[in-house]
């Protein structure tokens, strides 16, 4: 029923590939009834990854983030650099901070990585 037109996008094609294991039937529904379904109806993505800390991909350093502000007690306000998992603007403590340099093409990297 869904897979009446021939060439159907892609998502369309994997719902109703999901969808033909259960019995169900279609109604139409006026849109001023289906305001709460607007959410579920977005497409899902995944805006960050996020590892068990027990787990070897968890990053054992945050960053890379530029000191904006030195506060009390070994705490520093630090913006993001480049486009990475977290936020923006946060706080860090000295003791999980890892030095990162700039190379000459503007990639930024902990003096580890080589």
């Amino acid at each position: 029923m869904i897979l009446q037109n021939k060439d159907p996008p892609p998502r369309v094609a994997r719902w109703a590939l999901l969808l033909e294991g259960y019995d169900y039937q279609i109604e139409h529904r006026p849109g001023s009834r289906m305001k709460h379904a607007d959410a579920l109806s977005l497409y899902p993505t995944c805006l960050k990854t996020q590892f068990p800390k027990e787990s070897k991909l968890y990053p054992k350093y945050p960053g890379p983030y530029e000191v904006i502000m030195k506060k009390r007690n070994d705490r520093y306000a630090v913006r993001e650099i480049g486009n990475t998992e977290g936020p923006i603007n946060t706080t860090s403590s000295a003791d999980i901070m890892k030095p990162w340099v700039s190379s000459e093409d503007g990639n930024v990297s902990s003096g580890a990585d080589g």
